[in-house]
């Protein structure tokens, strides 16, 4: 990669970096923290620092994904206009390194006639992350999305009480200490 790529991706990464350390402040400093764990809790498999992302971008966002993916995978196509979610995404490469041989049954290293390190020449892979653009499913048309399974539940549940009270009876656990005993 040249030097002008690579200095850009840079400043890529610690500006989106930067905006993350500035919003984990302001949550914790204000009454954001209940919102956040709602979003938290529609992007469960993303890491945190995404979340963070998504959150400061787009609090009400509810189903992400990049733009080739909606085209091809959901069939969808993002509105002319709408706005990117920036987040981070693994970005490995490998890098090819010297290094001492180590034996396999000794785990020592493997020294030469003279005493000396035998050095090896093998391939590592780094870790690092790129800034990609992600979308929200209400920036999006076209094809209906399947549901996820589960219907939200609604209504009223007929004798509540006596369905819980029965529950109860089922479940009852011993505590940490078994001396008294508790409902879950």
């Amino acid at each position: 990669m040249n030097r002008q790529k690579s200095d850009d991706a840079f400043s890529r990464v610690k500006e989106i970096t930067d905006q993350l350390e500035q919003g984990v402040k302001e949550l914790f400093e204000s009454q954001k923290y209940k919102d956040y764990l709602t979003t938290m809790s529609k992007f469960h498999s993303y890491s945190h620092n995404n979340i963070m992302l998504i959150f400061q971008q787009k609090p009400d966002a509810s189903l992400i994904a990049g733009y080739n993916a909606w085209k091809t995978e959901h069939g969808r196509q993002v509105r002319k206009g709408a706005k990117a979610i920036r987040i981070l995404a693994p970005a490995p490469y490998k890098v090819k390194v010297s290094r001492d041989k180590v034996n396999p049954d000794t785990d020592k290293p493997v020294l030469d006639e003279n005493g000396n390190p035998v050095k090896e020449n093998v391939i590592v892979q780094q870790l690092a992350f790129k800034v990609v653009n992600v979308f929200d499913v209400s920036d999006t048309e076209g094809r209906e999305l399947p549901s996820v399974g589960v219907n939200e539940l609604s209504g009223d549940v007929e004798r509540y009480e006596d369905f819980l009270g029965a529950l109860k009876n089922m479940v009852i656990v011993n505590n940490c200490i078994g001396v008294a005993l508790k409902y879950y």
